[in-house]
């Protein structure tokens, strides 16, 4: 197990601290069988999950309507639609790198 800093949301982030995740349900079968076409596995062993809800610690100077303390729930289908990813049509993998 390792750790890492705590980051420093950019001006359009929000900095959530977790306090529930779920794993996704077919979870068992990616680890057991390999996630197949675009999906990479990270190295195990590996924390993985969605559908995260925690405490919002920090906002960016450009967040509005979210503010310190506000309980949230993270959409794991939220995505900025602005990036390189979202652009060219591969939100997919946009979602899974929160700060991009």
């Amino acid at each position: 197990m390792g750790t890492t800093p705590k980051p420093t949301p950019g001006v359009k982030d929000v900095l959530v601290r977790v306090e529930a995740c779920c794993l996704v349900p077919n979870s068992h079968n990616l680890v057991t069988n390999g996630g197949g076409g675009m999906m990479n596995l990270p190295e195990l062993p590996c924390i993985s999950g969605l559908d995260v809800a925690g405490v919002v610690e920090e906002v960016g100077d450009q967040v509005f309507g979210i503010k310190a303390g506000d309980r949230v729930y993270v959409d794991p289908l939220l995505t900025c639609g602005t990036c390189h990813h979202c652009r060219q049509g591969m939100s997919s993998i946009a979602k899974s790198r929160f700060g991009h």
